[in-house]
């Protein structure tokens, strides 16, 4: 990993006041993330580490409930989390677009072999349910009583 400058004391507090102006009392950490995702990974590219950002957002006071200050770790894997494309969108098909390096056709194999038919003894199977109705398990009789007994002499003494 490439060495990151150590910003100064004022650097740190003018960041703290810019996240702090950013973040609204009751706001949620994760969607938070996802909103200023970008500025935070501008900082990282702009050669903050993400311990100087850590502090910036401990000081602005930008925490989980539990008020444990940040840690680099726990930071970059937050923005890495709130990064990815939410369920619903993903659903809707409103995922971000695939980058170009992994844009194009996709090769298609075809097989020189028929598709199987559906019919024949290849055929799935199904099976109607029962409609039986539930019976509640029998209690044991006195025989299997001893037998467990025993067993239980025999493992714990």
């Amino acid at each position: 990993m490439p060495v990151k400058r150590q910003p100064s004391e004022a650097e740190l507090a003018a960041l703290a006041e810019e996240f702090r102006a950013l973040w609204r009392q009751g706001d949620v950490v994760i969607p938070w993330l996802r909103k200023h995702k970008n500025r935070l990974r501008a900082l990282i590219a702009d050669d903050w580490s993400w311990a100087a950002i850590a502090d910036a957002l401990t000081r602005a006071g930008i925490t989980y409930r539990t008020g444990r200050p940040w840690t680099a770790n726990n930071l970059r894997y937050d923005v890495r989390r709130a990064s990815r494309p939410l369920k619903r969108q993903l659903i809707a098909g409103r995922a971000p677009a695939v980058p170009q390096a992994m844009a194009g056709p996709i090769p298609v194999q075809v097989s020189a072999t028929p598709a199987l038919p559906l019919s024949g003894p290849i055929a799935p199977g199904f099976k109607p349910a029962s409609l039986k109705p539930y019976e509640p398990p029998r209690a044991p009789t006195a025989e299997e009583e001893k037998e467990r007994e025993a067993v239980r002499k025999k493992i714990y003494g």
